[in-house]
């Protein structure tokens, strides 16, 4: 068994030992090598700790299973002890020469590793037992590419869209190889089926865009861009996701539930958290990302209970005061939400976020001036890298009828962030009331380019006309 921290229980401290020397001798009885461990756990959560000595004491208890040794490299892996993993790895391949799932974890640990070669010799395995799995060729035509070898990552990558047509990671990849190789004409139309079966995948966005400009279509990358900007995709692969699983400790599984939540896994991690906080009750940051699920679902009052306790136990949490005053304002509580982010900015005066979100508050309230002075101190203290803190202060400047702050704040945006189509809009607005129209037709037809026309738009465009006409 792994030395135990000095926090285990008393059952670890006496019959574990005694339990693992018995299975260590087991072991070396049948001539089975031990399994690697590392010299130290100290500074690992508990619950890893404990997760580690499970698994090793498993492998060594069947030393010739290699599910055991799979499972225990998945646990070294997925706390990022890497070397102990490709070793449990290659030991699980010796005892099933013909399971894929081990020669694709001992080929995903060699690349993290930075051994590109070994990885690959892996995969070829993985590729062989395993033809059928898509993530294997498109994976092996990413590391051919950070090679060089753009011919034969073109190849992996129609390997990867003939075994999963569904799966976009295949031919993202080819298009990014065919225009790394000068063909961004071929690549266009991938990219275009791509964004077509899901328009919110964001690396498809920009490649296309980038395609689309190398071969003088500016108008239509500038598009593509501007709807690309900020967004990312997610590329399946079950068989890296059961390494991903078999994290443990707090810590780990509200990285993992980040990953999901970004993805739209909003009812999976409410389970899971809730799960989660049966076990942990008084765990904090727990708590607060438990709130954040239910927040991304819309609902307020389970997000508030929880939160409640949250308090209770740390009442200078800045996570959760923040978190308060979004589900106050979910709630439609406005005062409430207004109060919790003061406290919020109280605690953190340094964090911009707290007065973007007292700032937002104020403007739902309709209290601009104030909205603004808000806004100021968010900027001083890092929103000005934020678009939506440009585009609420010029929003606020128009209503108060401040035309000439309202088109300085929309064209430092628009200077700022090129592919931001609000903020030409906004500009084309407040020159049309200040009465420069030929700036603001320009404007308009930058927002047009990167957005198309909507309503918005068109009310700009008949408020022009109607200055033309000197309405």
């Amino acid at each position: 068994m792994i030395p135990d921290r000095g926090m285990a229980s008393t059952y670890r401290q006496t019959v574990s030992p005694i339990l693992s020397l018995a299975t260590l001798a087991v072991a070396a009885a049948v001539g089975a090598a031990a399994p690697p461990r590392p010299a130290s756990l100290d500074g690992l959560d508990p619950m890893v700790a404990a997760r580690i000595e499970e698994a090793f004491d498993a492998t060594v208890a069947r030393p010739g299973d290699a599910d055991r040794w799979l499972e225990l490299g998945r646990v070294y892996h997925a706390h990022q002890l890497l070397g102990p993993a490709a070793e449990c790895y290659a030991a699980a391949t010796e005892r099933a020469a013909g399971e894929p799932k081990a020669w694709y974890a001992l080929a995903l640990a060699r690349a993290e590793l930075g051994e590109p070669r070994a990885a690959l010799a892996a995969l070829d395995e993985a590729r062989r037992l395993a033809p059928g799995y898509a993530p294997i060729h498109w994976r092996r035509g990413r590391w051919l590419t950070e090679l060089g070898l753009v011919d034969q990552a073109e190849l992996a990558f129609r390997q990867a869209i003939r075994a999963d047509p569904g799966d976009p990671a295949g031919p993202v990849g080819l298009a990014r190889t065919l225009i790394a190789r000068g063909e961004p004409r071929e690549a266009v139309p991938i990219l275009q089926q791509v964004l077509s079966d899901d328009p919110a995948n964001g690396v498809a966005g920009q490649l296309l865009g980038g395609a689309l400009r190398s071969l003088g279509e500016e108008k239509a990358a500038r598009r593509t861009l501007a709807l690309a900007t900020g967004m990312g995709a997610y590329f399946p692969d079950p068989w890296h996701e059961e390494i991903l699983d078999a994290a443990t400790g707090v810590g780990n599984r509200l990285r993992l539930a980040s990953a999901r939540l970004a993805r739209g896994e909003v009812a999976a991690v409410v389970a899971e958290l809730e799960a989660l906080r049966r076990d942990h009750p008084d765990d904090v940051g727990l708590l607060n990302k438990l709130a954040e699920a239910h927040l991304a679902r819309g609902a307020a009052e389970p997000a508030l209970a929880v939160l409640t306790a949250a308090l209770e136990l740390d009442p200078d949490e800045f996570a959760t005061l923040i978190h308060l005053a979004q589900a106050e304002r979910l709630r439609g509580d406005v005062a409430a939400a207004l109060a919790w982010a003061d406290r919020a900015v109280a605690a953190n005066p340094r964090f911009w976020q707290a007065h973007f979100t007292r700032a937002g508050l104020l403007h739902r309230a309709g209290r601009l001036p104030e909205c603004l002075a808000a806004l100021g101190d968010a900027m001083r203290a890092g929103a000005h890298q934020s678009p939506d803190a440009w585009l609420m202060r010029g929003d606020a400047e128009l209503q108060l009828g401040r035309w000439r702050d309202a088109a300085e704040t929309f064209g430092q945006a628009a200077r700022r962030f090129p592919f931001l189509a609000q903020a030409f809009v906004g500009l084309a607005y407040a020159r049309a009331e200040q009465g420069e129209l030929a700036a603001a037709r320009a404007a308009l037809a930058e927002a047009a380019e990167l957005a198309g026309e909507d309503a918005t738009t068109a009310a700009i465009r008949a408020r022009i006309a109607e200055q033309e006409t000197g309405g």
